[in-house]
């Protein structure tokens, strides 16, 4: 259902809109590409352009909230199986939540919702679509809005980790000390990651019990439960992995940069399968846990790095 339900990065709308609000409402309205700004949508198109990622959201009569600064309405996405192919496969209904954000009058001349942000129920998982923003024609852009650096551009992106404590510190969000976390003192979840990165690019559900969110700059951070908890935000966070470059790790004493030479890896540095070069270790669960590793593309040099954290458990 992955690559059914996949986007490409051009994505338009195109909405159908409902009659007008109830006397009295906020005249704010959402932008049809190519056409005019119009009020509570009763149904919703997005196209990528090709068959693969488009797909319509219907039945959206009851949003909630509409005119706030944050609207929201349940209705029904038509989604392509693509089987055997997107142009002759079928379509299936799953249920859909659709909000719509963040009210600006001072960008195009109306005033009206300038992002969007879509999750398509699948159980037993679910899969998020955005948030996106949009322009003056109504065209999806990737950035939402307020179009400002995050938190995380602006501050050292830096991550710190202890050679026996475990990760301290993702930039400016507080991991550690030594994952010996309790109810007083709890993991990080998603929603103080959000606190401290802004809003994350996209969010994915691999699995049922996790939910991997990017928040830009090369950092993917995996939050997990292995409990009952379904609501990403409330997730602890289990892993993280730095791809660029413009992120320093620093263990203990040493730094590290994605794109650095192999031979930067302490000669005694431990291989193991998959995560790659160990850098780091803490006591987890009663054993000797790997914190750190560094993983080394073909080109003989540093490609990224991976974290266990370790939040939600084993």
């Amino acid at each position: 259902m992955r690559r059914n339900l996949s986007l490409a990065c051009a994505i338009l709308w195109i909405l159908i809109p409902s009659s007008a609000e109830a006397a009295g409402a906020e005249p704010v309205c959402w932008k049809i590409f190519g056409g005019v700004c119009e009020k509570a949508p009763e149904s919703m198109a997005v196209s990528s352009g090709t068959g693969s990622g488009t797909f319509a959201v219907a039945g959206m009569t009851d949003w909630k909230g509409w005119g706030r600064d944050r609207t929201h309405v349940m209705g029904i996405a038509s989604v392509k199986t693509c089987k055997p192919s997107c142009a002759e496969g079928g379509v299936v209904d799953r249920e859909a939540r659709v909000v719509f954000s963040h009210i600006r009058s001072d960008l195009c001349g109306q005033k009206r919702y300038m992002n969007v942000w879509i999750k398509i129920y699948d159980k037993p998982r679910a899969w998020i679509f955005g948030p996106w923003g949009s322009d003056c024609r109504g065209a999806q852009i990737v950035r939402p809005y307020p179009h400002k650096a995050s938190k995380a551009d602006t501050r050292s992106r830096t991550v710190q980790v202890s050679k026996s404590r475990g990760v301290l510190k993702i930039a400016n969000l507080r991991v550690g000390p030594d994952g010996r976390w309790s109810r007083l003192n709890p993991p990080p979840t998603m929603s103080d990651a959000i606190s401290k990165f802004g809003p994350p690019r996209w969010v994915r559900r691999p699995y049922r019990t996790s939910c991997d969110a990017y928040f830009g700059r090369g950092l993917t951070l995996t939050f997990t439960s292995f409990g009952l908890e379904s609501n990403c935000r409330r997730r602890s966070l289990q892993a993280a992995t730095v791809g660029s470059r413009a992120w320093k790790v620093r263990v203990g004493k040493r730094s590290y940069r994605v794109g650095m030479p192999k031979r930067r890896i302490p000669i005694k540095a431990k291989r193991v399968p998959y995560y790659g070069y160990q850098l780091a270790s803490k006591r987890f669960l009663g054993r000797s846990t790997g914190t750190v590793f560094a993983r080394i593309g073909s080109e003989g040099r540093i490609a990224s790095f991976y974290f266990f954290i370790g939040g939600a458990g084993d």
